[in-house]
């Protein structure tokens, strides 16, 4: 029996280190990779890990819409599976030897609002805190994201840095990012763009989609390295395997410029489309131009520009709310309404649009 009572109590152990280790493959891939995470948030969740139930939740609740269609369900049953063992998760998060890890995953709950009346980013900062006290690296990336964006805490870049380098050091791929780009645009920090490439480099080794793309960018521009179109592009083929929509849009710039690769003007479209597909707003404006420019099409066609303009102006895209604004004045794709397109031109030219402040002005004269 005592044989017996030991085989099962090791077998329910292995099945806790293949769950946890699934959750964490997840949480490395999620940002990069939503639908690769959801499988392994999936696995976590058969092998009785409740992380897995909440990150499945979380990815069907936040990003539906990235994910190929047949992954895609209804969340509310995770949601109940979630809510069920809060008060475990609450335990373990509370008790005597409090697991920073029930910590994090309660901070997320608070992020989503499960269990509570609604979201509640002060707590949720305040579970990632105490999590980050132990040392927990994904505590100390999203409390240093709390602090970077003023998520429930006051906003302060420069402690922001410093659990994000914190959770950095122990190899945290998106904390090697998000440090990566604090040095880049001086949050916290003053500029050093070795620093940032450095950071950038290290999360791109390990696959991180978003680190892949910048540092793209860096090849592609000689920023912090020199100049070389072609590493660019191999980067950006990299993070696009991955389905992430800023590789996608800048592929899809390489091959409509030749740069780095031949003049495409099909492979051009294919790529913009992709990119606005998973809706980047970048994308959604570039296929507007494309269609109101006859550029990459066979014709100028404003009636299927004007769409792509909106969804962008949508999201709030400067270029697309400019467009769409341009397009309302000059008849182009739809009616002429000066009043509907003083509404767009004034929004661009909030964010500093010289040709929106221009054709605004003229509106008004």
């Amino acid at each position: 029996v005592c044989v017996c009572v030991c085989v099962m109590q090791n077998h329910q152990n292995l099945i806790s280190m293949e769950a946890a280790e699934a959750l964490e493959q997840g949480l490395r891939r999620w940002h990069s990779n939503y639908s690769v995470a959801l499988n392994y948030f999936r696995r976590a969740a058969a092998g009785g890990h409740v992380g897995g139930c909440i990150f499945v939740a979380a990815t069907f609740l936040r990003y539906a819409a990235l994910l190929p269609a047949a992954d895609r369900e209804d969340p509310e049953p995770w949601v109940a599976r979630v809510l069920a063992r809060l008060p475990e998760l609450h335990a373990q998060a509370t008790g005597a030897q409090p697991d920073a890890m029930a910590q994090y995953l309660l901070g997320m709950c608070c992020v989503l609002g499960l269990g509570l009346p609604r979201q509640d980013n002060a707590q949720a900062a305040e579970w990632f805190r105490r999590a980050a006290e132990q040392g927990l690296a994904h505590g100390q990336r999203n409390l240093g994201l709390c602090y970077l964006e003023g998520t429930g805490v006051a906003p302060n870049a420069a402690l922001a840095v410093v659990y994000l380098e914190q959770a950095a050091q122990q190899g945290h791929a998106a904390a090697c990012s998000a440090l990566g780009n604090c040095y880049y645009h001086a949050k916290g920090v003053e500029q050093n763009l070795a620093h940032a490439v450095r950071w950038l480099r290290r999360a791109a080794s390990q696959g991180f989609a978003y680190a892949q793309s910048m540092l793209g960018k860096f090849y592609e521009d000689g920023v912090g390295v020199p100049q070389d179109a072609r590493r660019a592009v191999a980067l950006y083929h990299k993070a696009a395997e991955q389905n992430y929509a800023w590789a996608f849009f800048s592929l899809g710039d390489c091959a409509h410029r030749g740069v780095g690769m031949r003049r495409d003007r099909e492979l051009a479209l294919d790529l913009y489309q992709k990119a606005a597909a998973l809706g980047l707003c970048n994308a959604e404006n570039a296929l507007g131009e494309c269609y109101h420019d006859g550029d990459l099409v066979p014709a100028v066609d404003g009636a299927r520009a004007v769409p792509w303009f909106r969804r962008a102006a949508q999201s709030k895209h400067t270029g697309g709310m400019r467009n769409l604004g341009l397009c309302l004045v000059r008849g182009e794709g739809l009616p002429r309404d000066y009043r509907m397109a003083a509404y767009w031109l004034a929004r661009a030219a909030k964010d500093g649009d010289r040709t929106a402040i221009y054709e605004l002005a003229c509106l008004k004269n």
